[in-house]
Protein backbone atom coordinates (compact mmCIF):
# COMPACT_ATOMS: atom_id res chain seq x y z
CA UNK A 1 0.00 0.00 0.00
CA UNK A 2 1.33 3.37 -0.68
CA UNK A 3 0.73 6.21 2.43
CA UNK A 4 0.37 9.97 1.70
CA UNK A 5 0.69 11.81 4.80
CA UNK A 6 -0.94 15.61 4.39
CA UNK A 7 -0.05 17.64 7.24
CA UNK A 8 -1.78 21.11 7.29
CA UNK A 9 -1.83 23.90 10.06
CA UNK A 10 -0.33 20.73 11.94
CA UNK A 11 3.78 19.90 12.43
CA UNK A 12 3.60 16.07 12.92
CA UNK A 13 6.71 14.59 14.81
CA UNK A 14 8.69 11.59 13.22
CA UNK A 15 7.39 9.48 16.14
CA UNK A 16 3.87 10.32 15.78
CA UNK A 17 3.73 9.47 12.22
CA UNK A 18 5.71 6.12 12.67
CA UNK A 19 2.92 4.84 15.16
CA UNK A 20 -0.20 6.21 12.84
CA UNK A 21 1.00 4.31 10.20
CA UNK A 22 2.25 1.48 12.06
CA UNK A 23 -2.12 1.48 13.08
CA UNK A 24 -2.59 1.88 9.88
CA UNK A 25 -0.43 -0.31 8.50
CA UNK A 26 -2.61 -3.34 10.45
CA UNK A 27 -4.95 -2.94 6.80
CA UNK A 28 -2.55 -3.88 4.43
CA UNK A 29 -3.87 -7.70 4.42
CA UNK A 30 -6.97 -6.77 3.17
CA UNK A 31 -5.74 -4.22 0.15
CA UNK A 32 -3.64 -4.38 -2.63
CA UNK A 33 -0.40 -3.52 -3.00
CA UNK A 34 -1.42 -0.87 -5.39
CA UNK A 35 -3.70 0.83 -3.58
CA UNK A 36 -3.42 4.87 -2.12
CA UNK A 37 -3.79 5.48 1.04
CA UNK A 38 -4.46 9.63 1.66
CA UNK A 39 -4.05 10.75 5.28
CA UNK A 40 -5.41 14.07 6.05
CA UNK A 41 -3.87 15.93 9.34
CA UNK A 42 -5.41 19.10 10.05
CA UNK A 43 -6.46 21.71 12.63
CA UNK A 44 -9.26 23.92 12.74
CA UNK A 45 -10.77 25.68 15.62
CA UNK A 46 -8.79 24.63 18.09
CA UNK A 47 -9.00 20.74 16.83
CA UNK A 48 -7.54 18.24 15.42
CA UNK A 49 -8.84 16.67 11.94
CA UNK A 50 -7.65 13.34 10.71
CA UNK A 51 -9.29 11.80 7.89
CA UNK A 52 -7.88 8.44 6.32
CA UNK A 53 -9.00 7.71 2.58
CA UNK A 54 -9.03 4.56 0.09
CA UNK A 55 -9.91 4.15 -3.05
CA UNK A 56 -10.21 -0.02 -3.77
CA UNK A 57 -11.90 -1.46 -6.51
CA UNK A 58 -14.21 1.25 -7.25
CA UNK A 59 -15.14 2.04 -3.30
CA UNK A 60 -14.29 4.66 -1.01
CA UNK A 61 -13.45 3.89 2.39
CA UNK A 62 -12.97 6.80 4.48
CA UNK A 63 -12.53 7.25 8.07
CA UNK A 64 -12.68 10.66 10.19
CA UNK A 65 -12.02 11.73 14.35
CA UNK A 66 -12.02 14.96 15.70
CA UNK A 67 -10.01 15.22 18.98
CA UNK A 68 -8.50 18.49 20.92
CA UNK A 69 -5.27 16.89 20.76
Amino acid sequence: MKYNVICKKVELSDARKEKMLGKIKKLDKFFDSDVECKILIAEQRNDVIIEITFVHKGFVFRAETQNKD
